[in-house]
């Protein structure tokens, strides 16, 4: 038989014991069918929680519930239909404040909710434990914050903190971060957002962050290669950080190929570019150039297919056209 991840109690006696020294503890109450059968399964997705049952007689059961008892308070889940992703939300609701843990049972709802995320990044050090403590806080003070955002916690060792992790570049020994996320409508993509200080932590520069965020004042995060050095090249070499600078030149045409590396099409193509590039060189008002779109990102250009063609008008940088003749 397997251990089992939850306590019986024998009495209600037992129950109140358990809740006088225990700071949070969780407790079915009910009788041993299905909804308990889900309750013990929950269990089994945490580590350091205190899960109890009791099992009430049949004449004095009236629902299968869920008490979750923090502090003095009890909070209730005892829904008709006993649901695993709804019992580990109203866990993780209760026991962390408004803060959920960035795992795999929550990360998704930065996609489904349409709310900004809001995502701490933690360690193992005291400086994590002190920033978490500082982002309840700024919660609890700040009601509409509760309200624009979901925040979440992650710790650097689990799987879903750590795609997070890669994706704003941010290394196990710059812990403990904080960032935002916002979902792309109709799209899997999110933007990203960093404080201008990632160092600081403190309540007021949290606070600070989530105003500057909402007030549209931050720059996205853009995914960029290193500048390229002494780029004479005819055709020239755009990554995340230049990519604005140059396209973006009022006093140029540009023509963007958005390559993948590894994409044959595009390599049989480049020869074709890189001709077409030579035999223009002497304008200076025609620019062509290249960039690799597996590596960069680029604000408001979503790329589906490679390779794609842009052109970008000199005087309508904003309204680029498509290419969809034949690569030749």
């Amino acid at each position: 038989r397997y251990l089992r991840t939850t306590k019986l109690l024998s009495s209600l006696e037992n129950l109140e014991y358990m809740i006088e020294i225990n700071d949070l503890l969780i407790v079915f109450v009910g009788q041993p069918g299905e909804a308990f059968h889900i309750y013990e399964k929950v269990t089994k997705t945490y580590e350091n929680l205190n899960f109890v049952h009791f099992f009430e007689s049949e004449e004095e059961s009236n629902n299968d519930q869920v008490l979750l008892i923090k502090k003095g308070k009890r909070f209730s889940y005892n829904s008709p239909t006993f649901n695993f992703i709804e019992l580990r939300t109203f866990i993780n609701r209760h026991q962390t404040g408004v803060i959920l843990p960035l795992d795999k049972y929550n990360a998704y709802k930065i996609f489904d909710d349409g709310k900004p995320g809001l995502v701490l990044l933690l360690d193992d050090s005291q400086r994590s434990d002190q920033a978490l403590e500082d982002l309840r806080n700024v919660l609890d003070n700040e009601i509409d914050f509760k309200e624009k955002f979901i925040a979440y916690f992650g710790d650097y060792n689990q799987e879903s903190p750590k795609t997070f992790m890669q994706l704003f570049d941010i290394k196990s020994e710059d812990l403990p971060q904080i960032r935002i996320v916002n979902p792309q409508k109709y799209s899997k993509n999110v933007d990203k957002y960093e404080p201008p200080n990632t160092t600081n932590l403190t309540p007021s520069y949290i606070a600070l962050f989530c105003k500057m965020f909402l007030s549209g004042s931050l720059k996205k995060v853009l995914k960029s290669q290193p500048l390229p050095k002494d780029d004479y090249e005819k055709v020239k070499i755009l990554v995340g950080r230049n990519f604005e600078s140059l396209v973006h030149d009022e006093t140029k045409d540009v023509m963007v190929i958005f390559y993948a590396h590894w994409c044959h099409h595009c390599m049989q193509f480049e020869p074709v570019y890189r001709s077409i590039a030579e035999q223009i060189s002497n304008n200076p008002r025609i620019l062509l150039a290249k960039t690799d779109a597996t590596q960069n990102e680029y604000d408001s250009i979503q790329i589906a297919a490679y390779p794609t063609l842009k052109f970008f008008p000199a005087k309508s940088k904003h309204n680029p056209i498509d290419f969809q003749g034949n690569r030749d």
